[in-house]
C-alpha cells in the first residue's frame, strides 16, 4: 500500500489510505537508513507498544513469525495446496 504513484508522493492526500501509509513508510525507511540496527526497530515500535516489555515480546513474536511460522505455512501450502482450489471462484 505505500507504493503510490509519483503524483501522490509529491502531494499526499491524508484522506487516502495509501498516501498515509506512504508517509509513514517513508519515515520508517528514513529512520532505518540513518541507523540500521535493532535499537531503531525498537524505537519505531514504541508507537505500537509504549511498554518496553510488551514491545519486546511483540518484536520477538514478529521475528519468530517470520523465521518459523511463515516457512511452516509455506510448507503446508506445498503439501496441501493453496486455499483457492480448482472449484473456487475468482
Amino acid at each position: 500500500m505505500p507504493f503510490v504513484d509519483q503524483s501522490h508522493r509529491d502531494a499526499p492526500d491524508m484522506m487516502v489510505p495509501g498516501d498515509r501509509c506512504f508517509r509513514e513508510y517513508r519515515y520508517i525507511m528514513d529512520e532505518w537508513a540513518k541507523s540500521p540496527r535493532w535499537g531503531t526497530i525498537d524505537h519505531l515500535a514504541e508507537r505500537l507498544h509504549p511498554d518496553a516489555y510488551e514491545r519486546a515480546f511483540f518484536l520477538a513474536f514478529l521475528v519468530f513469525f517470520a523465521k518459523h511460522a511463515m516457512p511452516y505455512e509455506e510448507s503446508k501450502v506445498k503439501e496441501n495446496g493453496d486455499i483457492r482450489g480448482a472449484n473456487d471462484a475468482d
